[in-house]
C-alpha cells in the first residue's frame, strides 16, 4: 500500500504574505514542514503541491520534491486533489504548509488508524 504525505502551498496568504518563504532559522518555512513530515516512518513519500515558480526556485534550494498545480485553486483541498490524479497511491495524506513544527508520529498515528478502517 503507497502512502503519499501531499502539502499545498501558495503565495497568495491573505494575513501574511508569502507565509510559505518565511525564514524559521534561515530555512523557508515550507522545507521545515517538508523535512518533519519525511521523518514519518510510515509514508512511502512526500511531495510539495505549487502553484509558483517563485516557491519552485526555493524548493529546488532544498531538494524538495514538487508538483505543479493550478492558480486557480481556491483552497489546499482542491490543490492535493489535483494533485492526487497526477500521483499513484493508495492514500493520499493532508499536510498544511504551514505546520514546521508537526511531529511525524501524529502523521504515524493518523496513518495507521485509518489503515484500521
Amino acid at each position: 500500500m503507497k502512502i503519499i504525505g501531499l502539502i499545498p502551498v501558495r503565495l497568495s496568504s491573505k494575513r501574511l504574505k508569502h507565509k510559505a518563504l518565511l525564514k524559521i532559522k534561515n530555512l523557508p518555512m515550507i522545507v521545515h514542514t517538508y523535512r518533519r513530515a519525511k521523518m514519518s516512518r510510515l509514508l512511502d513519500d512526500v511531495i510539495v503541491c505549487i502553484e509558483s515558480k517563485k516557491i519552485e526556485k526555493e524548493l529546488k534550494k532544498f531538494n524538495v520534491k514538487y508538483i505543479f498545480t493550478s492558480k486557480k485553486h481556491i483552497n489546499g483541498t482542491e490543490r492535493i486533489a489535483e494533485a492526487a490524479k497526477k500521483i499513484k497511491a493508495d492514500i493520499f495524506i493532508d499536510i498544511q504548509g504551514d505546520e514546521p513544527l508537526i511531529d511525524p508520529k501524529n502523521i504515524d498515528s493518523l496513518i495507521k488508524f485509518h489503515k484500521k478502517k
